[in-house]
Formats: C-alpha cells, structure tokens, sequence
C-alpha cells in the first residue's frame, strides 16, 4: 500500500467509536520511510484541530528535544496509536479505550 493510500484509509475511517467525535482522523506526518518513528498514544485537541500530531507544545518539546540530541526532526515519522482526538460526551480529553 503506498503513502498516499495509507493516509487516505486513515482520513476515512470509522471503524470505532472514536472517529464520531473527533475532527478528522490525524494521519501520520513526516517522511516515509523514516530512521525514527515517534508513536503518541493519541491526537490531542490542537492536533484534532490542526489535523497533524505533534503540534501541540508537548510536541514542540519533543521536536526541540530530538534537535537538542542531534536528531533532525524534519527526519521524524510522527503518528499515534489511535488517529482520533478521543473525547467523552461533554468534549473532554479521556484515554482511548475503544
């Protein structure tokens, strides 16, 4: 399956429960392949909102944190386990669990 195909099964899925609440599925971004992958449990809201991982300031932190180390973060695959923001009835934040 290629890169594009990939993103476009992600970006269309419905599989769980979770994809009721969220945006849009958060695809995974970066180059592929990649030296390194960085996994996240999920998308946050800022990532639900901007449709990307990492942007959220943990996730800048984490980009300044691999450039501290030497590692160029614009050669990171960045994805989570789950592509949903997860959230519960009201619109909080919650672990994924289905």
């Amino acid at each position: 399956m290629s890169r594009i195909e990939v993103r476009a099964q992600i970006l269309s899925c419905t599989s769980c429960g979770l994809s009721e609440r969220c945006k849009t599925p958060v695809p995974f971004d970066g180059p592929t392949p990649a030296a390194l992958a960085v996994v996240g449990e999920a998308p946050g809201k800022l990532e639900d909102d901007a449709g990307r991982p990492c942007v959220s300031p943990s996730g800048e932190l984490l980009k300044e944190s691999l450039a501290a180390t030497g590692i160029d973060p614009g050669l990171v695959v960045y994805l989570n386990a789950v592509s949903c923001f997860p959230t519960d009835a009201d619109g909080k934040g919650r672990a994924p669990n289905n």
